[in-house]
């Protein structure tokens, strides 16, 4: 949501959240503007259900496990994805 990752320029970024970003911002609303990606894809983040298998090269996920009900679920959603 807020404050992406600097990547390489190489890299192909793909911004997955639960919400789009004008309701990211009403969520959040300490996060600034200026930071918050507007999604790629909307879905879980646990789940990526849109995400192919193995079609992921590297994912990103920062603050987001320890919020999780079942982090376990959501590790092999992310490992299917890569």
């Amino acid at each position: 949501m807020a404050w992406p990752l600097q990547v390489s320029e190489l890299a192909h970024v793909t911004y997955v959240d639960r919400l789009p970003r004008k309701e990211l911002l009403i969520h959040y609303p300490d996060a600034p503007a200026a930071r918050v990606a507007e999604p790629d894809i909307l879905c879980e983040g646990a789940t990526l259900d849109p995400i192919h298998d193995s079609s992921l090269d590297f994912l990103v996920a920062n603050h987001l496990l320890e919020h999780l009900p079942d982090p376990l679920k959501a590790l092999d959603n992310w490992f299917r994805a890569l």
